[in-house]
């Protein structure tokens, strides 16, 4: 008797035998696959900035000699400086805001106002007077239409908004050019959701057959006639089929039970 208790007290964990009820419970893994995968890529998407951006180079000329025109060149990181301020500014922000709101190609959001090309907005120049007449113009929104409006907007009015505001001798002038056309990279979101969707996939997956494999582990009941001998120690002279179980063939039974009678 104190054997039998000894062998009902130890916790065996059988690697073998949960790994098949894990296969037969193949179809709760896989839906947990699929609901996590789903999470996962509309997360990613819901989660992801949309970002455009946009290049001008900056021509600044004089119609003096050529010292003085060598001497101008060296001062053109001042002048780029300057533009970025401005660019900067509530001023300039509103310009926007207003540009899009006096448009009727735009489905503006309610919430809409300048204090949303504020946030989305950003103006970058060339890191030295060597690396060149460039100012960078970015728009990072939620929304790929608003981030596209936007930087629309942005140049559009970019160029003359400087040159009316920035203060000019009359021998000099400011060209703008547009390096490139409005960029936007959809291979960065695309690629983005795709790592959610399978960190989700695969997470929840993982973490249901860790479930069910804890669950087997717990159970304490006897799940088949080999159990039952290796924790009573004991031998089976017979079992009573559950007529219930729905992958169990009643028809070999009923035909046993025919031969019988």
């Amino acid at each position: 008797m104190n054997e039998k208790t000894q062998n009902t007290d130890d916790v065996e964990i059988d690697i073998g035998k949960i790994c098949l009820y894990l296969l037969k419970c193949w179809w709760i893994i896989l839906i947990c696959l699929v609901v996590g995968g789903v999470s996962g890529y509309l997360i990613g998407k819901s989660s992801v900035t949309y970002t455009y951006s946009s290049t001008y180079i900056l021509y600044y000329r004089t119609t003096t000699d050529f010292g003085q025109q060598s001497q101008s060149q060296s001062g053109v990181y001042s002048l780029l400086s300057g533009c970025k301020l401005m660019a900067t500014q509530s001023r300039f922000y509103r310009a926007v805001a207003d540009d899009m709101q006096a448009s009727d190609e735009y489905d503006l959001p309610q919430d809409f106002s300048f204090e949303t090309v504020e946030d989305a907005l950003s103006v970058e120049i060339s890191s030295s007077s060597s690396a060149g007449n460039f100012i960078y113009l970015t728009v990072e929104t939620r929304s790929t239409d608003l981030s596209y409006h936007i930087m629309q907007s942005v140049v559009k009015i970019f160029p003359d908004y400087i040159k009316s505001h920035y203060e000019l001798a009359s021998d000099e002038s400011l060209t703008f050019s547009l390096a490139n056309d409005i960029f936007y990279d959809d291979v960065e979101i695309n690629s983005r959701a795709t790592i959610f969707a399978l960190l989700g996939g695969i997470g929840l997956a993982l973490v249901s057959a860790i479930v069910l494999g804890v669950v087997y582990v717990v159970d304490s009941r006897v799940k088949d006639e080999n159990e039952l001998a290796e924790t009573y120690n004991a031998s089976i002279l017979g079992a009573i089929p559950d007529f219930n179980d729905k992958q169990l063939m009643k028809k070999d039974y009923k035909s046993s039970s025919k031969e019988g009678n």
